[in-house]
């Protein structure tokens, strides 16, 4: 890790986004359980992070054993439940450093932050530990190549919350449109992020119902792309309910993943040209032919124009798409039926 990337993302006011509280709050109740006895360490955190504070305020609640915290000023934080400890670091709190290594190594779970410009770097680093973790991260980042394969194993997945998300910013903070800014009670501003995601490995916590689709398949409306054996679905909510091919939605569709449903196969981005030459077997599951564009990138291509990112999706054959009204009970001229055993004879 460059020693000058990390001062430059120091520096960048325009990668300071802090946290507030209350978003802290939303996510960290639903890991409680998992938190017992636990050494927490915060890696992107000083005194006054709200990750900090939210632990401090709620250690003896989730039963921890120990809260690590360290920051770019070189600060480093402990709390045993009793005595709140601030020392200096013998360096200035690169995350990266041999010096916070032994913290990455003595800790059970990572939850932090991490500037979104060194993010890449951050989960990189981080994945040696072979830790569990709770981060802040953008949509996008979900279908790198870094990434998406662990989302697509199960390995990693979302949190509860996310979407537009507001973070506290500096007040010297450059606002192309000060209007979208909103104010805490002490003046502080806070900017609306869009498509932000809590990405985590700890459990299966989000559990999405079942998309109600209303749209009927045609080969008009929903062309094939060039270079991939999948049809084009420009919006999650127009996903066909009588189709069960290969399907390229947008990235945003991880929003609303119900497992149950459909199948994530894969994904259509720039990094897939190289990678399936190693990995021939999906190649084909997609249909993957880079010859039938003009372009050598990985992008999903439709009439030689390039679509954003694509999630491959498919249809789960037997999950009843239109009349799933009651939770996934069985429907009979669309009222529900009590609990049934469904069963084949031999």
């Amino acid at each position: 890790m460059s020693i000058d990337k990390l001062k430059r993302a120091q520096k960048n006011k325009n990668d300071e986004f802090y946290t507030r509280y209350e978003d802290v709050a939303n996510e960290m109740q639903h890991y409680a359980q998992y938190f017992v006895h636990k050494t927490i360490y915060c890696p992107c955190d000083n005194i006054n992070s709200a990750f900090t504070k939210y632990f401090i305020d709620n250690f003896s609640k989730f039963a921890l054993k120990k809260l690590i915290c360290t920051s770019l000023n070189g600060q480093l934080i402990t709390y045993n439940g009793t005595t709140i400890r601030q020392t200096q670091l013998d360096g200035d709190g690169n995350m990266f450093s041999n010096e916070c290594e032994q913290y990455f190594k003595e800790c059970d779970i990572i939850i932090t932050n991490p500037p979104f410009s060194l993010f890449k770097d951050f989960i990189n680093y981080i994945n040696q530990f072979k830790k569990q973790f709770i981060l802040i991260t953008t949509l996008l980042s979900l279908g790198w190549r870094d990434i998406f394969p662990h989302i697509h194993s199960k390995e990693w997945k979302l949190g509860i919350n996310g979407r537009t998300m507001y973070f506290n910013i500096p007040d010297d903070m450059d606002i192309i449109n000060p209007k979208i800014l909103k104010y805490d009670e002490n003046g502080n501003k806070q900017l609306p992020l869009p498509n932000v995601v809590w990405l985590q490995n700890i459990a299966d916590i989000r559990h999405n119902p079942p998309l109600k689709l209303t749209q009927k398949y045609s080969p008009d409306k929903y062309p094939k792309f060039d270079n991939y054996n999948a049809i084009n679905v420009d919006k999650v909510k127009d996903i066909p309910s009588d189709y069960y091919g290969l399907m390229g939605v947008p990235i945003s569709y991880l929003y609303k993943h119900n497992d149950e449903q459909f199948e994530i196969v894969w994904i259509a981005q720039g990094w897939i040209n190289k990678w399936c030459n190693e990995n021939q077997e999906m190649k084909e599951t997609i249909g993957y032919d880079h010859s039938k564009t003009l372009f050598s990138g990985g992008q999903a291509f439709l009439n030689q124009k390039a679509k954003f990112s694509r999630i491959l999706i498919k249809q789960r054959i037997g999950y009843n798409h239109i009349k799933e009204d009651k939770g996934g009970a069985p429907m009979v001229n669309k009222s529900a039926k009590f609990y049934k055993l469904l069963i084949q004879r031999k």
